[in-house]
């Protein structure tokens, strides 16, 4: 093997080095005998999310775009530049964790790296341990429907109300579905839902003001985001969502935009909740359909399927559910061992091949 050293840059200063993505890419570098640097020109240059600044520092230390590789975490509606043909050709390599486009267009896909974090704003790598997950799931098939019966909650959504610069992302839809299905029963939490309007106009400007920066002008009506409406069925933060989808009968899981599957999906099955899934259609990434209620999104397609659901139809939902995430297809895929594994493999494969 010809490359010898590695350097991984975040886009977000706050990620640094201790971070879960960090340690298990690193882990995975230095098995396979590479060493990390820091202030150097390295062989292999990885960044978690385009960096303007950690790339031209990479440059000037005599870097060039052979030695780069570009691991995109954040999607199109969080982060729209770095999808730029020109941000993508600095990069001898881009992938896309849990593309729909990659995995059809037969790239290098991987999975989500799927992590079992409480708090997703807070990950801790402690907290993913595989073989105590499965232990923890494994029981739930003989009482998982009459648990699931005997829920307080009916239908819950965890997710932050935050806007986009780019007007065809999901943020929209979330805020429509909160107040539409008020009625429904539906719970929301998470942050910018109930907070001051201080609070929600400053995340919006922020937002604003960091694509403006990295040279997109975003959408004025996306970033808007509907400032001045209220949310009746907002409850507010939480630290443990599985303390309140563990709770609930029904997660509404809606994916920040049509592009990729993330760990949503994934929270719900584990809290052994039935998923009411809107995002790219599952079999685009190679999931199983079966795992979750799909082809809804509107609060009438979602109330008239909830209604129409018997028990034979939940239990088949949970079962298909903790099935698939027993799976070597999880496992191989979409496990966060797996996926950062993989990562490093194709990184220092794609590299050893172009020295050779």
């Amino acid at each position: 093997m010809r490359i010898q050293t590695f350097q991984i840059v975040n886009s977000d200063p706050s990620a640094d080095e201790l971070s879960p993505t960090n340690q298990f890419l690193s882990k995975y570098f230095v098995r396979n005998g590479l060493k990390r640097v820091y202030n150097y020109n390295p062989d292999v240059f990885i960044a978690i999310n385009h960096s303007k600044s950690e790339y031209r520092n990479f440059l000037k230390r005599g870097g060039n775009s052979r030695k780069a590789f570009l691991i995109r975490l954040e999607p199109k509606s969080v982060y729209p530049k770095q999808f730029k043909k020109r941000i993508e050709e600095m990069y001898e390599l881009v992938i896309t964790p849990g593309s729909n486009s990659d995995f059809l267009e037969g790239k290098d896909f991987v999975g989500w790296p799927y992590m079992l974090n409480s708090n997703p704003a807070k990950p801790s790598q402690s907290e993913f341990r595989l073989n105590e997950f499965k232990s923890s799931i494994q029981p739930r098939e003989f009482d998982e429907l009459a648990n699931w019966i005997q829920r307080p909650k009916f239908m819950t959504m965890v997710a932050a109300n935050k806007v986009s610069p780019r007007l065809n992302s999901n943020y929209r839809i979330r805020r429509l579905l909160a107040i539409q299905l008020e009625s429904a029963k539906l719970e929301v939490w998470g942050g910018l839902w109930s907070d001051s309007l201080s609070v929600k106009a400053n995340h919006r400007v922020r937002t604003a003001l960091a694509n403006l920066k990295s040279g997109v002008v975003p959408n004025p009506f996306s970033i808007y985001g509907g400032l001045l409406k209220k949310y009746g069925n907002a409850v507010g933060k939480i630290e443990n969502k599985f303390d309140v989808i563990q709770e609930s009968k029904f997660s509404l899981v809606i994916e920040n935009c049509d592009d990729y599957v993330s760990e949503k999906l994934f929270d719900a099955i584990v809290g052994g909740s039935v998923p009411i899934y809107i995002g790219p259609n599952l079999e685009s990434v190679g999931l199983p359909s079966s795992i979750a209620v799909t082809g809804v999104r509107t609060a009438g397609e979602i109330k008239l399927v909830v209604e129409s659901l018997s028990n034979d139809d939940v239990f088949a939902l949970l079962q298909a559910g903790r099935e698939f995430m027993l799976s070597n297809l999880f496992k191989d895929l979409w496990n966060a061992d797996s996926v950062f594994q993989k990562l490093s493999e194709t990184i220092i494969s794609t590299a050893d091949n172009r020295d050779s």
